[in-house]
């Protein structure tokens, strides 16, 4: 196409330069761009004469860039030029022109998007799965970990506990009176406050109710530094055993309960049959411990709350300018004086100071974090597989960016232009995975174990969309800079010359998308190992003897009020209820234990054993102390191994006696016969014999090895806290309604709680690890679908690229063994390479593990065993599908493709 001038010389653009304006611009386009070029070529015909203007255009057409007829094109102004030339800084002294680059960059990757709708497709929902679930799992780490506490000035709090050096414990409670003798003689420290869980039971106010109640020792808000919405806090003197029935009330709990009216305040309530004056209203959101509906005086009797029993945890603030360190020095050297002063209660104690924020959540803390980097794991494998893609789409776009460097456009422009591309990319796909994070917090709350702290925090906020921005970015970086960099060496002269870019040679090894492939796979394996080392664990905890049947058992728990129940009382109540219980239909067997088994509540206490010397105060052995009925190792099925169990003739005037587990037998007895000896308590004011031996009990739960444990009879140690255990007939169904009818007959003010069958509470004792199991689980078959799938889009890529080599093998007489075992070896050696990386990759990261397996070592061969097995079978599957279609392609076809 050429156009003539009015003075007849002739404006006609090189056809390489036609071509390439056809290649980029639209009709419309290349016209309004010729146009203006022409009258430009005019101007200078008019001004230098025919030759230099034909000259001027030749020089033009070379060095005309591209990303300057985008712009031409979108400002439709006039071109600039000087004496040499166009001058390419002439957008920039308009001003803007790095924004507006950037703009034209972003409009021009939308218009390849829609030409590539699958390959945005793809690579689109691979970045959404993996920003998705990294946002979803910072989402729990933020809220429970990072979010501050709701707390004035938190990093002054600080959780205390008392250590026993010589056991190595360092999270033992506090006494009362070790509590007061540090908080009395403290001074790095204002505030001390101790706080135990009561049970309390209100009622006046609707049908009876258990209430989250804490006892404290002194002014819990203030110690965190919170002033109530209403009223007061709970004053020190109101913590003195027999001083004043005070409550404060959680904000919730004041509106769900009394309807959010301020009139509360100064109003007497009933609280196990004791008034209670409510002195104050907490503010919303203020509910430590954890779900705390109520805070009252905890007014223990110092007699039967002696030293040396530690029951309380404690919080506290520390004092202006004084730090953590002081604090914990001063402590200790009152823990020195009190272990002089009190050698039978205090030896080898200590004091052992943590953040609060840390206190809160170190349970879950290593948990989390390993989580995340699990899935940031996942990331790097969806990034590995955008970048294959990103090369194997590179290889369809050489002719385009030889275009555009033969325009002028330099390499930066290239590399600016592709990683706008990855940006963009990538950032679509974190809007898609920010839907999928939603829908990802909300299954984590729901499947999480109850004992994730903060886990109401968790949402998906402002930070973690700026974390999922932001990762969007780096992941842009990672994946695009690789295929970005060798696109912008392509070269022009070899794609002129062959139509192709030499690089992409049909027999040549692709270093890079090779080793993505590997990374990929190593990754995958790793994540593999450690979900199978997980299940190994959740099946040797399925395995574990729980010493109980828990099938068939329904029970809930009781707690009478002291005010109309002495011990006797409480004693004959109990009694009278499993009579009762022990009639209705369905039920097999009924019985009685203070706290539970895999549950609530255990209390330690120390012995001697008679006959032997007196242990010293650092090394006697403690019992976990149960209080039971005659039927309760029948109900449970605990086997009775030596002796008896109780029965209705131990009573209040019979020999006290006691029933202790296999583990006390063993360990305090070895070689000897148990039964019949006997043991004291309180410094030998009373004497029990050991009548019985029973089997073990997981009694605390279910990964916790079994300790020493002694029964006592509910008639002769009475308590007035039990939980009832009903073992129902197969098949027996609507047991509850009757439980609770029977309880109202005997005291209709009595509140059932805790109200769950013993299988419930088994699978709540075991929520953790299966929580550990699904996340990691699940991550560990996102990661291998993904290498899966990048696996397969490789391979049938080489297959498309080596379509005519294939053709001609198959023209020579290859059979079609011979083609899918050239192809099965493609996507099999970087898997191989990858495997035994990822096996050195697991060994080493693997003992992060550690702290979340049971019974299972970290370098379990079975794990990794079961881990190489799978990646390779699913490799092969990835490589066959491709390696079949390769061994069908006719060669007379593949030739015509070529």
């Amino acid at each position: 196409m050429s156009y003539s001038t009015d003075e007849g010389s002739v404006f006609r653009p090189p056809r390489l330069f036609r071509w390439m304006l056809s290649t980029i611009l639209s009709a419309s386009d290349r016209r309004a761009v010729l146009s203006e070029l022409e009258e430009l070529f005019r101007l200078r015909l008019e001004r230098d004469g025919a030759a230099p203007a034909a000259i001027w255009l030749r020089r033009q057409c070379r060095q005309y860039p591209t990303h300057l007829i985008t712009e031409r094109l979108a400002s439709m102004a006039s071109f600039s030029f000087n004496r040499g030339g166009f001058d390419p800084r002439a957008g920039q002294r308009r001003g803007g022109s790095m924004l507006s680059a950037l703009w034209r960059d972003v409009r021009h990757t939308f218009r390849g998007f829609r030409r590539s709708p699958g390959f945005v497709t793809v690579a689109t929902a691979t970045l959404a799965l993996g920003i998705g679930a990294n946002a979803a799992i910072f989402s729990v780490v933020n809220g429970v970990l990072l979010e501050p506490l709701p707390y004035p000035e938190q990093d002054n709090l600080i959780a205390l506990r008392m250590t026993n050096e010589e056991r190595g414990d360092r999270q033992v409670p506090w006494s009362l009176q070790n509590l007061r003798d540090v908080a009395g003689q403290s001074t790095s420290l204002v505030s001390i406050t101790g706080y135990q869980w009561s049970d309390l039971t209100l009622t006046g106010v609707g049908e009876p109710e258990l209430v989250n109640a804490v006892g404290v020792t002194g002014s819990l808000l203030g110690t965190l530094g919170i002033r109530p919405m209403l009223g007061r806090d709970i004053r020190d003197e109101e913590t003195e055993f027999g001083g004043p029935a005070v409550a404060v009330l959680s904000h919730s709990y004041w509106q769900e309960r009394f309807g959010g009216r301020p009139t509360v305040v100064g109003r007497t309530i009933q609280l196990s049959d004791i008034p209670f004056e409510v002195v104050g209203v907490a503010p919303p959101g203020f509910e430590f411990p954890r779900r705390a509906q109520m805070w009252v005086p905890g007014q223990w009797d110092p007699e039967v709350y002696p030293r040396s029993r530690y029951f309380l945890r404690a919080v506290g603030r520390l004092a202006p300018g004084a730090t953590p360190e002081l604090a914990q020095a001063e402590l200790s050297g009152i823990a020195e004086r009190l272990a002089e002063e009190y050698p039978q209660t205090n030896a080898s104690r200590g004091v052992a100071l943590l953040s609060l924020a840390e206190y809160m959540t170190g349970d879950v803390r290593v948990e989390l974090l390993i989580m995340f980097g699990a899935v940031g794991l996942v990331l790097l494998i969806a990034c590995a597989n955008v970048a294959n893609l990103l090369l194997a789409r590179g290889s369809m776009r050489v002719g385009e960016m030889a275009v555009r460097a033969s325009l002028g456009a330099s390499r930066a422009t290239i590399v600016r232009q592709l990683l706008v591309e990855s940006i963009v990319l990538s950032l679509i796909g974190a809007v898609f995975g920010l839907f999928l994070s939603f829908w990802g917090v909300q299954a984590l709350v729901a499947f999480s174990p109850g004992n994730i702290p903060r886990i109401d925090n968790v949402t998906v906020d402002g930070a973690v969309i700026l974390f999922s921005t932001v990762i969007a970015v780096v992941v842009a970086a990672a994946f695009g800079t690789a295929p970005a960099l060798r696109l912008a060496r392509i070269s022009i002269s070899g794609v002129v010359r062959d139509g192709r870019d030499p690089e992409i040679g049909l027999g040549q090894k692709r270093t890079l998308r090779s080793g993505l492939l590997v990374a990929e796979m190593g990754i995958s394996l790793v994540l593999l190992v450690g979900a199978g080392l997980l299940i190994k664990s959740f099946a040797q905890i399925q395995r574990v003897d729980l010493g109980i049947d828990p099938s068939g058992v329904q029970q809930f728990s009781l707690s009478l009020p002291e005010a109309r129940y002495d011990e006797e009382q409480a004693a004959r109540f109990f009694a009278s209820l499993e009579e009762r219980l022990a009639t209705l239909p369905g039920v097999e067997g009924v019985g009685m234990i203070s706290g539970s088994p895999l549950g609530h509540s255990h209390t330690s206490i120390g012995f001697d054993i008679v006959g032997r010397e007196p242990f010293a105060p650092e090394n006697q052995p403690f019992f976990l102390v149960r209080r039971a009925t005659p039927g309760y190792f029948e109900s449970v099925r605990i086997p009775l191994l030596a002796g008896r169990p109780f029965n209705t003739d131990d009573g209040p005037e019979t020999p006290l006696v006691t029933v202790i587990s296999r583990t006390a037998a063993d360990r305090f007895f070895p070689g000897e016969h148990a039964v019949g000896k006997q043991v004291t308590f309180d410094q030998g004011q009373t004497l029990w014999t050991i009548i019985g031996v029973v089997g073990d009990v997981r009694s605390v739960d279910v990964t916790t090895e079994t300790e020493p444990e002694a029964y006592f009879p509910l008639a002769q140690w009475s308590g007035d806290f039990m939980t009832v255990l009903v073992r129902c007939t197969p098949g027996a169904s609507g047991i509850v309604p009757q439980l609770r009818s029977e309880v109202a007959a005997l005291d209709p003010s009595l509140a059932l709680y805790w109200v769950e069958t013993l299988d419930h509470r088994v699978e709540l004792s075991i929520g953790q690890e299966r929580f550990n199991l699904l996340l990691l689980g699940s991550f560990a078959g996102l990661a291998v679908v993904l290498a899966a799938v990048g696996l397969y889009g490789v391979v049938a890529y080489l297959v498309s690229r080596r379509s005519r080599e294939i053709g001609i093998r198959i023209a020579l007489g290859a059979n079609w063994t011979d083609v899918a075992r050239l192809v099965l070896w493609q996507g099999m050696l970087p898997t191989a390479v990858g495997t035994a990386l990822g096996l050195v990759g697991a060994v080493a990261g693997t003992r992060v593990l550690s702290s979340l397996l049971y019974q299972v070592e970290p370098w379990d061969p079975t794990a990794f065993i079961a881990g190489t097995t799978t990646l390779l079978a699913v490799a092969l599957l990835a490589s066959f599908v491709p390696a079949r279609s390769a061994a069908k392609i006719p060669p007379t076809e593949a030739i015509k493709a070529e």
